[in-house]
């Protein structure tokens, strides 16, 4: 087991630095879930264990958008506190 971090795209700072946290990491969205008070997106297919999943928030004119770490499933449930420009320590198996 090894910690690393990963940006919200779920790049990781040791794999690709030149990518990690900077707009060359960016992906596009794998699986979109639209619901009445938020939209979630994930950038890679729900059997990925655990990864970056952005929720969209509107309030009025204002739109907000958070990131958690966790499994697809989990999206309603995971706790979304960074944003776009934060990046979290995880733990991956080597």
């Amino acid at each position: 087991m090894k910690k690393v971090s990963i940006d919200c795209y779920g790049n990781r700072n040791d794999l690709d630095p030149q990518k990690f946290n900077s707009t060359l990491g960016k992906k596009f969205p794998h699986l979109i879930d639209e619901q009445e008070t938020a939209v979630y997106i994930a950038f890679a297919p729900a059997s990925i264990v655990a990864q970056p999943i952005h929720k969209v928030v509107q309030s009025g004119t204002v739109t907000t958008i958070t990131w958690a770490y966790g499994a697809w499933s989990d999206r309603e449930s995971l706790t979304y506190d960074l944003t776009r420009n934060e990046t979290r320590t995880v733990t991956v198996e080597e």
